[in-house]
């Protein structure tokens, strides 16, 4: 199981360092640079406990187009008001079963996944298309996985807690360098088991909502847990 709390990047080390290095300080940064590698895997692996949070998304709607704040990488469903919206992928302006193109605010209550644009910053940030005319005082809230950032500090939170998915998505990174894909392919595969019983015991007798995002001219599943 996880911790009881998210660890630093210091303990995180004291737990972890003889796994990729031989100096417990890290004073090369081995440790760090395959903690990041592993933690990045692990989170563009799925979205695991504490990978997802509600977020207040009102401030952040220009013309009925929302920009995702920057912590954030994808925006997993969303309600205006409190009443739930659809997400729908870019293409469904494309399908002949679907709006055709529509322009914000001009076609009802879909939501449209705009994709990654660049802002000023040179940070890609994830754009949604309102289609209904925004309500300046309706709230709009947004189930949101967190977005991978590098840890750079001792002080820094590793987002994943658990210590063996950690343990063994870095012995999957170090035998990967090694050259021997077979090990590293098991360790992968023992942090995914990892992580994966640890959600079904942390979800035990919670009923869980099966969504549907629409996708061109029929259904694609996606699972939000």
């Amino acid at each position: 199981m996880a911790n009881e709390r998210p660890i630093t990047v210091a303990e995180g080390r004291n737990l972890l360092w003889r796994y990729t290095t031989a100096d417990q300080t890290d004073a090369d940064g081995r440790f760090l640079f395959r903690l990041n590698q592993a933690v990045e895997r692990i989170v563009s692996s799925g979205v695991w406990e504490g990978e997802k949070e509600s977020v207040n998304l009102s401030s952040y709607i220009t013309d009925e187009v929302l920009s995702l704040p920057y912590t954030y990488d994808t925006m997993m469903g969303v309600h205006v008001g409190g009443s739930p919206r659809t997400i729908y992928s870019e293409d469904i302006e494309f399908s002949v079963s679907g709006p055709g193109a529509v322009d914000p605010g001009e076609g009802g209550n879909r939501v449209i996944d705009l994709g990654f644009e660049t802002n000023s910053l040179g940070q890609s940030i994830r754009k949604y298309k309102f289609l209904s005319s925004s309500d300046a005082s309706a709230e709009v809230i947004g189930r949101c996985r967190k977005r991978f950032q590098y840890m750079v500090s001792d002080s820094d939170l590793i987002p994943i807690g658990n210590i063996g998915a950690l343990k063994n998505a870095i012995l999957c990174i170090h035998f990967e360098d090694e050259g021997d894909t077979d090990r590293a392919e098991i360790y992968w595969q023992r942090a995914m088991r990892t992580l994966n019983d640890e959600r079904t015991l942390t979800h035990t007798g919670v009923n869980k909502p099966a969504p549907f995002q629409p996708f061109v001219t029929g259904s694609k599943p996606i699972s939000m847990y």
